[in-house]
């Protein structure tokens, strides 16, 4: 974009503003603008370029930051569901006996511990299950990211087209001036 490319332009891209030709989507990319010539964008950066929108939109999105979490927490539900069951521990003891017996006829406590062997594959199964349901929430956020970036994508190109659109109109202004000044001058 004439006048507004940063001192960082190589010079093939200067040429072709020198000469007026029109830019590819892929050299508008990789054009930078100054900060004069568009909205406020960090505390140390003085140019625009689509590496550092993509970044930023990835990095700050909300809907992208809560499918990563939600990404994370199947993950760790992973290895919650391969594990075994958790042991049960019982302990009963009678207060008091409502029959006459003899006192060691019959104990008054009991002590139970139990354990659930998965001899069937179920937890294997589970595990699977998660794993495969925490890969459908890594693609969700996949899809996602590639929503957001190709809107953002699509926003700077019609930014770096407004930008242009702006200096053509400058262009014919000054022109329609000049012809207006010949037009006087005769």
């Amino acid at each position: 974009i004439a006048g507004c490319a940063s001192t960082s332009e190589p010079e093939a891209y200067q040429n072709l503003k020198s000469k007026g030709v029109a830019r590819t989507h892929a050299e508008a990319g990789n054009a930078t603008y100054s900060v004069e010539r568009l909205p406020v964008l960090g505390a140390t950066s003085n140019s625009l370029t689509l590496e550092w929108v993509l970044r930023e939109v990835v990095s700050n999105n909300p809907s992208i930051k809560a499918a990563k979490a939600n990404w994370k927490a199947m993950e760790q539900r992973v290895p919650q569901a391969r594990a075994w069951e958790d042991a049960r521990a019982e302990f009963n003891t009678a207060a008091g006996r409502f029959v006459s017996m003899p006192p060691n006829s019959m104990p008054d406590q009991m002590f139970s511990v139990e354990q659930m062997f998965p001899l069937s594959g179920r937890n294997r199964l589970r595990g699977h299950a998660i794993t495969a349901e925490a890969a459908a929430a890594f693609e969700q956020l996949r899809r996602r990211q590639l929503e957001i970036t190709s809107r953002a994508r699509s926003s700077y190109y019609r930014l770096a087209n407004a930008y242009e659109q702006l200096d053509l109109n400058r262009e014919n202004t000054e022109l329609l001036k000049q012809i207006v000044g010949v037009g006087r001058a005769r």
